[in-house]
């Protein structure tokens, strides 16, 4: 027996709901040149937005604290205000921003990039391949109190 089209609604209403509330909690995209990305991922929402954002973006980012010593406060103690340096094999910077977050999600062309990632004195740096298939985590792990 079909079901009538207000039934139909009612039904999709909930999943459209959700939709504009994860949109609603997704920070803003950035440009800089030719490359999308945004930060973010403070508080759950935010975070889950992003998480569920990821698979559309070739590079995902996620940048933590390690604890000192290593068994003196859980894993999941992300970091923000991490200045992140993003530059192609010939040295090009693609990405020059301080994250709102612990993640950041880049939207790259196929290709190697160095990444270069900084707080409070300390730095990092990871190389990366990206291509046209699965997307790229690299996770940052500082040392810091």
């Amino acid at each position: 027996m079909p079901m009538p089209f207000r039934f139909k609604l009612l039904a999709v209403l909930p999943v459209l709901a959700a939709g504009n509330a994860l949109a609603a909690d997704m920070p803003s995209e950035q440009v800089q040149g030719n490359v999308r990305y945004m930060t973010g991922g403070v508080g759950f929402d935010e975070a889950e937005a992003m998480r569920q954002a990821a698979p559309h973006y070739p590079l995902a980012i996620e940048l933590a604290a390690k604890p000192i010593p290593r068994d003196s406060y859980p894993r999941d103690v992300y970091l923000a205000n991490v200045r992140v340096d993003i530059r192609d094999e010939q040295g090009q910077t693609l990405i020059t921003t301080t994250t709102d977050g612990p993640l950041l999600l880049a939207s790259l062309p196929p290709g190697r990039y160095v990444i270069n990632a900084e707080i409070r004195g300390l730095s990092q740096q990871k190389s990366v391949a990206v291509g046209s298939g699965s997307p790229q985590r690299v996770l940052f792990e500082f040392a810091v109190d």
